[in-house]
């Protein structure tokens, strides 16, 4: 279905990322997820470390992405226990070939951080708000439909 509906939309230029979010990392799961990769799709873990998956699925799944949970970018700039496994989640990423995008970001010392600790890629409010695609293409240039 997802490869038919990128076909019909005529665009060579696209590539689609299906997120999955952590806690649904069954065995039966990653199979799909690697046909899905097979086939051009690229495959993002939600919600990463939260504790429901366990590293072998992760492994078994070898994500694109892998997307740090913004309960721990909430407490970044505090240094608590949790803002402290950010290193680790990267080192997991890179065990597995994947990038690192870090949710919840509010406010630029929080991306300062996160950039320190190798993370390259961001979403949060602190980067941009949501807003009509029309809005986003006349404001960055980058997007053109």
């Amino acid at each position: 279905m997802l490869q038919g509906a990128l076909q019909a939309s005529g665009r060579q230029d696209l590539t689609l990322c299906i997120e999955i979010t952590e806690h649904s990392l069954a065995s039966d799961l990653v199979k799909e997820a690697q046909r899905l990769q097979a086939l051009g799709f690229l495959v993002a873990v939600d919600d990463f470390g939260t504790g429901y998956s366990n590293l072998k699925s992760v492994t078994r799944l070898s994500p694109d992405l892998l997307k740090i949970d913004a309960s721990f970018v909430y407490e970044l700039e505090d240094a608590t226990l949790r803002s402290g496994l950010i290193p680790e989640i990267v080192h997991i990423a890179k065990a597995v070939g994947a990038e690192t995008v870090a949710e919840g970001i509010q406010n630029v010392p929080q991306m300062q951080l996160l950039l320190a600790e190798g993370v390259r890629y961001g979403q949060g409010f602190g980067l941009g708000v949501p807003m009509p695609v029309e809005e986003f293409v006349g404001v960055s240039g980058y997007l053109k439909l």
